[in-house]
């Protein structure tokens, strides 16, 4: 059964976590029934008092099991980020993050010694190679 108004705005969080499940078990049985009574049983103002379930429709196009790796222009200086999430830059190695270990990030040149790092269409930061060490820090 679908909770009061005021419960249901509230987060996922303030629902579900607290308190947290004593295991994960138990913490998953209690996510999966938020998901059931927030998806199928609470009404929703905007669907016109209909829980959302009711008019949800499958896309028709197929989810890709793996995302591919983005590509970079003829502008762009690609670097692969090594195992321990770094780059090789000149002579240095830059820190990027081991997040990306294995993608090839995209370098372009902004001016005054200085390289937007990309990866895809999303700035990782600038590269200065001024500095005696180049770092990849926050782009402003």
């Amino acid at each position: 059964m679908w909770r009061s108004a005021v419960t249901t705005t509230a987060p996922l969080k303030a629902e579900a976590t607290r308190p947290a499940g004593r295991n994960l078990l138990v913490q998953q049985r209690t996510f999966d029934l938020f998901r059931r009574e927030y998806n199928d049983e609470r009404p929703h103002e905007a669907l016109d008092q209909n829980p959302p379930a009711s008019v949800f429709t499958s896309s028709r196009r197929p989810m890709p099991t793996m995302l591919g790796s983005p590509e970079y222009g003829p502008e762009d200086v690609v670097r692969t980020v090594d195992r321990s999430g770094r780059i090789r830059w000149n002579m240095s190695r830059v820190a990027v993050t081991p997040v990306l270990t294995g993608e090839p990030v995209g370098a372009r040149w902004i001016g005054d010694g200085r390289w937007e790092l990309r990866y895809g269409p999303i700035v990782l930061g600038v590269i200065n190679e001024r500095r005696k060490e180049p770092r990849l820090v926050a782009s402003h």
